[in-house]
């Protein structure tokens, strides 16, 4: 299993953020796979530009069938505009959705979205994930100024 990670964010020179780890799971058995788990910040702005993709790892995971795909970023999240002007930020979700799946939840250091959807891992294949955008930051999920 590989995992990758890009995107583009539009006009910002700088979109500095955290990612803590990725892990593969199933909510009703009891299997499990880390993908990454190793915190390491990056220029998201940068990674759209410089590479298509950006290899965060590459890992074995029992043939299995998951229902769940957790993301642990770092809170802190930093902005500069294309005008230079910086911003201190953190994620953030703009719903209160208690109980409703794709939630992201927060403490003082990190915050934690675990994405429902099948995920089958087949003998003899390898396979992909792949955070973009989408993936990264689902809908309810935003990134707000630290003031």
């Amino acid at each position: 299993m590989s995992l990758y990670v890009t995107d583009d964010l539009g006009s910002y020179s700088q979109v500095s953020a955290t990612i803590n780890s990725v892990s593969l799971t199933h909510q009703n058995k009891d299997v499990q796979c880390v993908l990454f788990d190793s915190p390491q910040s990056f220029n998201f702005a940068d990674l759209g530009v410089r590479h298509v993709l950006e290899l965060l790892s590459v890992t074995s995971c029992e043939v299995s069938d998951y229902n769940r795909l957790t993301i642990s970023l770092g809170r802190d999240v930093f902005l500069t505009n294309a005008g230079g002007t910086n911003y201190q930020c953190v994620f953030s979700s703009y719903k209160n959705e208690q109980g409703q799946p794709n939630v992201l939840s927060c403490d003082t250091n990190s915050c934690t979205v675990s994405l429902s959807g099948a995920i089958n891992l087949l003998p003899n294949t390898h396979s992909e994930v792949a955070l973009a955008q989408p993936w990264l930051l689902p809908p309810q999920i935003l990134i707000k100024r630290k003031d």
